[in-house]
């Protein structure tokens, strides 16, 4: 009976940490970027435009990976604008920044260089 009560607050809690999470995470990640990223030209892997989550507009989305100094090959996936999404194709360069401390972390380099201007 109890949990009956409880686990729909449990869930809201759950869903409102996790946001949190993503967030807070994500903001470290750009920080991190801004003082020990690096520019480098990535290579799109695919391209995909997904329905957008509870009625929004589609979502463009890139994979790309790249090669850091480290030698490893790395992959991310990243929510692009429209005219981003036209503008490069399967197979060409796409401009991002690598963490030189975390190679694995990265973002595309508008998004770095519009956080190093503010």
């Amino acid at each position: 009976m109890i949990l009956e009560i409880l686990l729909p607050f449990l869930v809201i809690l759950l869903v409102i940490g996790g946001g949190i999470y993503y967030v807070t995470r994500r903001a470290m990640e750009m920080k991190e970027l801004i003082a020990h990223g690096t520019p480098i030209d990535a290579k799109i892997v695919s391209k995909r435009s997904v329905p957008g989550t509870r009625g929004t507009s589609r979502q463009e989305k890139f994979v790309y990976s790249y090669t850091a100094r480290d030698g490893k090959t790395y992959e991310n996936t990243v929510v692009v604008p429209y005219e981003v999404y036209q503008r490069y194709a399967v197979g060409e360069s796409f401009p991002i920044y690598y963490s030189m401390k975390r190679p694995s972390v990265s973002a595309v380099a508008y998004l770095v260089e519009s956080f190093k201007q503010k």
